[in-house]
């Protein structure tokens, strides 16, 4: 059976993981960038906000079944980006599947570790 997240070993190295990064975006942040970067790091964090709310709402997720979430919203923001004409939300949606797609690699980390283990 596959460990849930709950407060296991593999929730607490996601979670320091997430933590650790948003971490480093608000610091980035603080630089003060352009626009369009600026935009990107705030994706970020609200791409960790919302998975981090997700696990600490749903005690009994597996670690793949967020990497599996995440996926799923990947394939619905490609979807609106294939759809799309205007640069604007061109711009919006390449932002948000980039910030998932990163996120999903941070948590996809943590799940081949566990793998090997």
């Amino acid at each position: 059976m596959e460990n849930c997240l709950g407060r296991s070993e593999q929730f607490q190295e996601l979670n320091r993981k997430l933590t650790k990064e948003a971490n480093k975006l608000t610091n980035e942040m603080q630089a003060g960038h352009v626009p369009i970067f600026q935009r990107w790091l705030e994706k970020k964090l609200q791409c960790i906000d919302k998975s981090k709310d997700l696990m600490g709402r749903n005690p009994n997720l597996t670690i793949n079944d967020l990497a599996i979430i995440l996926d799923n919203r990947i394939e619905r923001e490609a979807k609106k980006l294939d759809k799309t004409n205007l640069f604007e939300m061109m711009e919006t949606i390449y932002s948000t599947l980039s910030a998932l797609e990163w996120t999903r690699n941070i948590v996809r980390t943590v799940v081949l570790k566990y793998r090997q283990l």
